[in-house]
């Protein structure tokens, strides 16, 4: 759960201003659909409602993830041959 929380500060630090793009004319501009969540920062127990769009939340998701991945750093191979 801590991790979730890191994450999303993460995210929230290194998350660039998105600015809506406008439909093409001539098309009706489907709204988006929104989704909320309620969530605890770190170190707090106090929760937060959160909403965004679907594609907002898939891309914080695929963000946070690289995120983790660039953390962890390579994987090194364990060696049992050398002893």
């Amino acid at each position: 759960m801590r991790l979730q929380g890191m994450g999303l500060l993460f995210a929230l630090a290194l998350a660039p201003a998105h600015a809506a793009e406008p439909a093409a004319a001539g098309t009706p501009a489907a709204k988006p659909r929104m989704v909320c969540a309620s969530e605890r920062s770190t170190g707090s127990h106090i929760r937060r409602r959160t909403c965004m769009t679907e594609a907002q939340q898939e891309e914080r998701r695929k963000r946070d993830q690289e995120a983790l991945e660039r953390m962890k750093g390579p994987v090194q191979p364990n060696n049992a041959s050398t002893r």
